[in-house]
């Protein structure tokens, strides 16, 4: 599991899930990790947020804030 701040967060559209509308973000950390996150609200990540993240080889990386509070995606 790595650690970062987020350096820049796009939004890139809207998808519906099992529990209904899902945003979709290209993410980019100060470490130089990257990646897709998705969230139930618009406004869940902003730039220099602290999160924990982890990557899972072939997937993108996924995110959720750090330390305290820890939450889910």
């Amino acid at each position: 599991m790595g650690q970062s701040k987020i350096k820049s967060i796009q939004p890139n559209g809207t998808w519906e899930g099992r529990n209904g509308l899902m945003y979709k973000f290209e993410i980019e950390l100060e470490d130089g990790a990257a990646g897709e996150v998705n969230s139930k609200t618009d406004n869940r990540w902003n730039v220099g947020d602290e999160v924990e993240y982890t990557v899972t080889p072939g997937k993108k990386t996924r995110k959720r804030r750090s330390a305290l509070p820890r939450l889910g995606q």
